[in-house]
C-alpha cells in the first residue's frame, strides 16, 4: 500500500495488524535498517506487510499519514483512562514503564511536560500527524477547573470526560491550526500572577519565584525570557493553554523551524523543575499562534 490520508482499508488494517516494538527491531536488524530517519514510535503503527515493503525501499516508500499524536508526559500517574485512544498515544515515562498497548518511552525526568512536548517535536518534526494532542499523565482535574465557560471548552462541560475532552482539542486543532485557549487575562485585570514581570516579585513577596531554578542561575522577567524565545510580548489580552492541555496542527509546528525546538530543549532539560518550564506553560499559545 501506498498510504495516503484517504486510506482507509490501511488505516482499518492499522489498527488490528499492529507491530510490537519488539518485532520492530527485529525487522530493523533483519534489513539492517537501524538509520532510517522514520521514528519507532510512527514506525510501530503499521502492520508488519508494510514495514517490509517500506524497508525494501530503504525507506523511500513514502510513509501513511497519522492522523493525530496524542503525545502523553507521564510521571506515575494510572493511564488506562487513555483505553479509548491507546493507539494513538505515545507516552514518554518519566517514571516506571508499565504495561501498555501503545509506543512507551522511558526518558529522564527533566523539564516538566515541557521537555516532553519539544521532545516530541525535535524527533517527529519530519514524519508530524496531521494534529499532535499534547497533555499530561492525569488531566480530570485541570478539565474540571476549565468549566464550560473556559474558551476552549466553547460551552460544554468535560467533567468526567477527559478522553472526550483530548477528541474536543484535536478536532479544535483541525478547524482552527490549534485549539483555543483555556484562559484569557484581560489587559486591564492582570492580578499580580499574570503581570508580564509576575516572576520578579512573586505574590508581592520581594523575591523571584522559584530564584535557585534559573537556568545558568540567570534570573531575568518572564517579559524578557518571552521576548527573547517567543516573540514580541502581546500588548493586549494574554492568551493561555493553562496545565499543558492543548493541541497543534502539523502546518503550525513547521512554521518555525527544527532548530527552534531544539534550542527550546535545551532552556528546560537541565532540571526537573526549571522556571523555564513554568515560562513555556504561559507561552505555548504564542508559539504557535504567531509568526
Amino acid at each position: 500500500p501506498t498510504g495516503g490520508r484517504g486510506d482507509d482499508s490501511l488505516r482499518t488494517k492499522r489498527c488490528m495488524e499492529r507491530t510490537s516494538l519488539e518485532r520492530l527491531r527485529e525487522l530493523k536488524d533483519e534489513y539492517y535498517c537501524d538509520d532510517l530517519p522514520a521514528p519507532d514510535s510512527e514506525l510501530v503503527c503499521w502492520p508488519e506487510e508494510w514495514l517490509r515493503r517500506f524497508f525494501e525501499s530503504g525507506g523511500k516508500l513514502s510513509m501513511p499519514t497519522p492522523a493525530v499524536h496524542f503525545v502523553i508526559a507521564r510521571f506515575s500517574e494510572d493511564l488506562k483512562w487513555l483505553n479509548p485512544i491507546i493507539l494513538d498515544c505515545v507516552v514518554y515515562n518519566k517514571g516506571n514503564n508499565i504495561p501498555l498497548d501503545c509506543v512507551q518511552l522511558s526518558v529522564e525526568n527533566v523539564g516538566r511536560e515541557s521537555e516532553t512536548y519539544l521532545r516530541h517535536i525535535v524527533s517527529h518534526y519530519d514524519a508530524l500527524p496531521e494534529v499532535c494532542v499534547f497533555s499530561q499523565g492525569n488531566v480530570d482535574d485541570h478539565v474540571e477547573g476549565f468549566g464550560s465557560n473556559s474558551p476552549v471548552c466553547e460551552g460544554c462541560s468535560f467533567v468526567g470526560k477527559p478522553v472526550a475532552f483530548l477528541r474536543h482539542l484535536k478536532l479544535q486543532a483541525l478547524q482552527h491550526g490549534a485549539s483555543l485557549p483555556s484562559l484569557i487575562i484581560p489587559v486591564d485585570k492582570w492580578d499580580v500572577n499574570w503581570k508580564p514581570d509576575w516572576n520578579v516579585n512573586y505574590y508581592l513577596t520581594g523575591h523571584y519565584f522559584m530564584p535557585h531554578a534559573y537556568r545558568n542561575d540567570q534570573r531575568r522577567s518572564f517579559h524578557e525570557w518571552f521576548e527573547q524565545h517567543i516573540g514580541t510580548y502581546p500588548l493586549g489580552d494574554f492568551c493561555v493553554y493553562t496545565c499543558g492541555l492543548f493541541a497543534v496542527s502539523k502546518e503550525r509546528i513547521l512554521r518555525r523551524p527544527k532548530a527552534y525546538y531544539a534550542a527550546l530543549v535545551h532552556e528546560v532539560n537541565w532540571s526537573r523543575n526549571p522556571v523555564e518550564g513554568h515560562f513555556l506553560e504561559r507561552s505555548w499559545y504564542y508559539i504557535f499562534s504567531t509568526r
